[in-house]
């Protein structure tokens, strides 16, 4: 027992090493896109017929272009999450949590429903999939002793 406890004191000084150089030492990544922008900004002026005022447009005219995907992508996952929530969908999640008997029959339900959900709309698949590892893993946190199932288990399916 006092060889666990070295052991968990020996690791939480090497984590908080790593945490202390990275909080340091490792600069946000805001950085790295500033300054990965102004490479490319260079890279462009050398290696085009670009005015530093055409890239300036141009940038101007792709970020606007990615918003409006943005937007898309945020739709999808709202529709997705509201559809993925509904009653009759979460109670029909439930039910199919209940089905399996075994840890390894649910994870194969969970990974089988989930792939096929998200092969049919990646939106309502990703928020099923979050909604459908809650509910399992509060319906299986009840059967512990019978049927042990952790996080770790659920998240590797």
């Amino acid at each position: 027992m006092a060889q666990a406890n070295s052991q968990n004191a020996q690791k939480k000084t090497i984590t908080d090493k790593f945490i202390e150089f990275s909080l340091n030492y490792i600069p946000d990544s805001m950085v790295f896109v500033l300054g990965l922008t102004v490479f490319v900004f260079v890279l462009a002026l050398i290696f085009t017929d670009s005015t530093p005022w055409g890239l300036v447009e141009d940038y101007a005219k792709g970020f606007w272009e990615l918003l409006s995907f943005s937007m898309q992508m945020c739709l999808m996952m709202i529709s997705g999450f509201v559809i993925a929530n509904a009653k009759p969908i979460r109670r029909g999640i439930v039910r199919l949590i209940d089905w399996p008997k075994t840890r390894g029959g649910t994870i194969a339900l969970f990974a089988l429903i989930t792939g096929v959900i998200s092969w049919l709309h990646w939106g309502v698949g990703l928020m099923a999939t979050i909604i459908m590892g809650k509910e399992i893993l509060s319906a299986k946190e009840g059967r512990a002793s019978t049927m042990p199932l952790s996080s770790p288990w659920l998240i590797r399916a």
